[in-house]
């Protein structure tokens, strides 16, 4: 069964399995989950939008803050645009 609140989806079927929506901006002056915003979770990193950074940091501020471990993390470059997803399933996070 899934559960959605407009900014996430829980996937009850497998425990842990969650996707966040988020609305991202990159090169802030500093980290944080800004609130929501719309349909989104507004996130602001320091990293700069190249190469990956600023997804990679959008990923640990999103699942550090739901006390997913950091050796579980895994983001994954190429996400363009500042609209996307977080999703991770059983400790696992990424961008997707």
């Amino acid at each position: 069964m899934m559960k959605s609140a407009g900014w996430y989806t829980l996937d009850e079927r497998e425990a842990g399995s969650a996707v966040v929506r988020v609305k991202a901006v990159p090169g802030s002056r500093r980290e944080e989950i800004a609130g929501v915003l719309g349909d989104r979770l507004k996130v602001r990193v320091s990293a700069p939008p190249e190469k990956g950074k600023a997804n990679d940091a959008i990923v640990e501020l999103v699942t550090g803050a739901r006390g997913v471990p950091g050796p579980a993390l895994g983001g994954r470059p190429g996400g363009h645009g500042r609209r996307g997803s977080v999703g991770w399933a059983r400790g696992r996070g990424e961008w997707v």
